[in-house]
Order: structure tokens, then sequence, then C-alpha cells
């Protein structure tokens, strides 16, 4: 038997209806559902299934938060006194980079999903070069791989 199949089979049972835990907004309902049915199964009463939840919750914060401090001490240590320079040109990159994903991309940061230190590295990369006189940006109406002048970038990418 499928999970699919059984997890309809469950959802018409009483308990899994009555069943109530109470997630993140930004939580996966498919996840929610699984976890559901999964307790049902296994008669954990939902006191212990919401004690679980808020467990795993905060574990997934702290990890998040935890990422943020180690890879800010990586990059400190990697790139010393130029720390402060470096995380600015890869903050320029993550906002030009947002443009050209329709404001996508800040969301992904902002949920702090983007706290490698690699990915900081090539997003300061990025950065240093959109200080050079060309970058290699793919605009609408341009080829990705046409070089633009800084005037060309300015004028079509950042002030369109």
């Amino acid at each position: 038997m499928d999970f699919n199949t059984t997890l309809q089979e469950s959802e018409s049972n009483p308990r899994y209806e009555e069943y109530n835990i109470s997630l993140r907004d930004d939580a996966d309902l498919g996840f929610k559902q699984r976890f559901i049915y999964h307790c049902v199964e296994h008669d954990i009463p939902e006191e212990y299934a919401q004690l679980f939840v808020d467990f795993l919750q905060e574990e997934q914060q702290n990890i998040l938060d935890n990422a943020s401090k180690i890879s800010e001490k990586i990059l400190r240590e990697r790139w010393g006194n130029r720390y402060r320079a470096c995380v600015n040109r890869a903050k320029q990159a993550v906002i030009a980079l947002d443009r050209q994903l329709e404001g996508r991309l800040i969301p992904f940061f902002e949920e702090g999903y983007g706290n490698h230190p690699v990915l900081i590295e090539m997003l300061a990369f990025i950065g240093s070069t959109m200080e050079e006189d060309s970058i290699a940006m793919p605009v609408k109406g341009f080829h990705a791989d046409k070089a633009m002048s800084t005037e060309e970038f300015l004028t079509k990418v950042v002030f369109k």
C-alpha cells in the first residue's frame, strides 16, 4: 500500500481530524499531514507530538542561527580587515541578482539559507566584478554573455 493511499484513509479517521498540532507559519503542510498520520498510527498523544515539534523547530532555528555565526567567524578569519568591504560587495550582488530573479533571492537569505561561507565568498566576488568597468549580467533584451559598460549597467539594470 502506498503512502498517499494510507494517508487518505487516515484522513477519514476521526482521530486524525481531531489531532491538532501547531507549526510555524512557514512550515510545510505536507510535513504536518505526514507527521499527524505517523502520530495517529502509532498512538502518540497529541501533547507529546507538540512537544516534539516544538523541540524540532527550536533546533532548526538554532542551527540556522549558529550557521550564521560560524560563517561570519570563518569569513572574518579569511578576509581579515577586508571583511566589511567584502560583505558589502556580497550584499550588492544579492540586490542585483534579486532584481534579475524578480525578488526571489532576498527572501532566501532572510530565511537564513544563504549562510554558507563559500556562497558569501562567491557573492563578494560577483559584487567586486560589478565594481569594474564592465559586467556581464543577463538583462531583458541583452544576451547574457554581452559585456555592459558601467553606464549601460546603471541605466539598463539599476535605474530601469
